[in-house]
């Protein structure tokens, strides 16, 4: 609970000062890819929650690894995190900034999990529907699901939505027992 305290207060002050300086675009770039990085290279996660490392050894490893491939602002953030021994909080606050990044743009985050890979056009009809529902446009995540058997989920929000053919099936069956 802590860590995510500190994440989201790390990622707030780092959103303002994208902000003020223009390059918010760039930074939720670099931050998600960064997050990515973090979640596909068990090394980087070792080397960013290396209790014995100093913090002169972890800026030396963040300049080899990040100085001419980032901004110069998400640079002197992972240099200002290894300073203040918060490295270890870096995958959490990737996470929290894509999220305060997208509510500030007035994004919705959408899963839509299909039986089968939707294609560009159901994919904008699904989002163009249910982002006039919710009065926001929505970012979708796509899955796939081979169990529902046909048909999609989509969550948004706490909210699920069910076009699903196991979905059908399943309230068919309750209905069923019901009556």
């Amino acid at each position: 609970m802590a860590n995510l305290q500190v994440a989201e207060r790390y990622a707030r002050a780092l959103l303002s000062v994208a902000e003020e300086t223009g390059v918010g675009d760039i930074v939720t770039r670099d931050l998600i890819a960064i997050g990515e990085l973090i979640d596909k290279t068990p090394s980087l996660r070792a080397f960013l929650s290396h209790p014995l490392l100093g913090t002169a050894q972890q800026q030396r490893g963040l300049k080899a690894i990040f100085e001419s491939r980032v901004d110069a602002l998400v640079f002197r953030f992972l240099l200002f995190l290894a300073q203040k021994r918060r490295l270890s909080a870096l995958a959490s606050i990737c996470a929290c900034y894509a999220t305060l990044d997208t509510d500030r743009r007035g994004i919705l985050p959408a899963r839509i999990v299909g039986a089968q890979l939707p294609d560009d056009t159901q994919v904008a009809a699904i989002t163009s529907k249910l982002g006039d529902r919710y009065r926001k446009p929505l970012q979708p995540e796509i899955e796939t699901d081979p169990s529902l058997l046909g048909g999609f989920i989509v969550h948004v929000g706490d909210t699920v939505h069910d076009f699903s053919i196991k979905g059908k099936l399943r309230s068919l069956k309750r209905h069923l027992a019901y009556t």
